[in-house]
């Protein structure tokens, strides 16, 4: 991977990555919906909007917010 380059890739699959810098790694994540069943599809939008109000992504906006 060089600087400066993007991919997409299916994260469903198991996978790993290493930053092997001192530089921060900003990670953009987009959830494309694929055709599935009406129960995932509902049980996934769930997940996605109460991700917000964990401490985790909280803490995340909070340093996003002083180093923007």
């Amino acid at each position: 991977m060089e600087e400066g380059k993007s991919i997409i890739f299916d994260d469903t699959y198991a996978h790993s990555v290493h930053n092997n810098t001192s530089e921060p790694r900003l990670i953009l994540f987009l959830d494309i919906e694929r055709p599935t069943t009406y129960f995932l599809s509902r049980l996934n939008k769930f997940l996605l909007y109460n991700a917000q109000f964990t401490n985790f992504i909280k803490k995340i906006n909070q340093l996003l917010k002083k180093h923007l």
